[in-house]
């Protein structure tokens, strides 16, 4: 399973990603990269990655036959709020 921490920029994405991150490490269930393959994709583990653009990578490993086992968690900021 990939975990996909993404948000827009200064929207708190980065903690998202740690605080997933650490969850996942600490209960042994899995770990994080930075952009998985195919290859990397195990179907025991979790694997967390954080990204703010989706780009050709990703897509190589979303049409590979995972695209059932993504999960996304987005964060966003509304800018009206630092005004």
């Amino acid at each position: 399973m990939v975990v996909i921490c993404a948000g827009m920029y200064r929207s708190a994405s980065t903690l998202s990603y740690n605080i997933a991150k650490t969850i996942i490490e600490k209960s042994n269930l899995g770990y994080s990269l930075a952009y998985p393959g195919v290859q990397d994709i195990d179907k025991k583990e979790i694997i967390v990655c954080k990204c703010h653009d989706i780009d050709e990578k990703w897509g190589s490993v979303y049409q590979e036959k995972f695209w059932r086992q993504f999960s996304c968690i987005y964060s966003f900021r509304d800018k009206r709020s630092v005004i």
